[in-house]
């Protein structure tokens, strides 16, 4: 499987407020997308998305600084998408 960050998009500045965090993700191996996972830590914690093929997850940044986020999906054959390297913004 393999998902992307549609929002927020490389290299925005956000306020520190809540965000909503918007994606999608697809099998194309022939199976389904069965969770799409969200970590606001550059992988450090793995938070679970709310939908699948469409997905998005709402986070309130903590700190003012630079960010990665990254997704990974999980299809129905418990296959688990190694995340790319990620969207970085920063959070006033």
């Amino acid at each position: 499987p393999a998902s992307k960050i549609e929002f927020p998009v490389d290299g925005s500045v956000l306020p520190r407020e809540t965000v909503v965090i918007r994606g999608t993700a697809a099998d194309e191996g022939g199976g389904r997308v069965a969770a799409v996972e969200v970590s606001v830590d550059n992988g450090g914690r793995w938070h679970p998305a709310t939908g699948r093929e469409t997905w998005c997850y709402e986070w309130l940044p903590a700190l003012p600084g630079p960010v990665t986020l990254l997704s990974r999906a999980v299809d129905d054959s418990c296959n688990l998408e190694n995340p790319t390297q990620g969207v970085r913004v920063s959070i006033e």
